[in-house]
């Protein structure tokens, strides 16, 4: 709901949010919602940092997720990030 607001509000996040969130959902194990989270940065254009590739690689293997788990190593290649496999 507050993220609805600030939006109303033109209110963009900036990575400290995103990284909150990332924690959030991590300590939660909700995966989706994680993935979702990277996808708002990557559409927000703010780059998704080294620890949020690693959280997506780590819930991609906890849930044995093949294929999201070489987008993500795909994505944080090109990115620059220094991405364990």
């Amino acid at each position: 709901m507050l993220w609805k607001i600030g939006q109303a509000a033109g209110l963009q996040p900036d990575e400290g949010v995103y990284g909150t969130l990332r924690e959030m959902y991590t300590q939660g194990e909700q995966w989706e919602r994680l993935e979702a989270v990277a996808e708002l940065m990557h559409k927000a254009g703010v780059q998704p940092d080294e620890e949020t590739y690693r959280t997506l690689l780590s819930a991609y293997d906890q849930t044995e997720q093949v294929r999201p788990s070489l987008v993500c190593s795909i994505r944080g290649f090109d990115s620059g990030a220094s991405v364990e496999c």
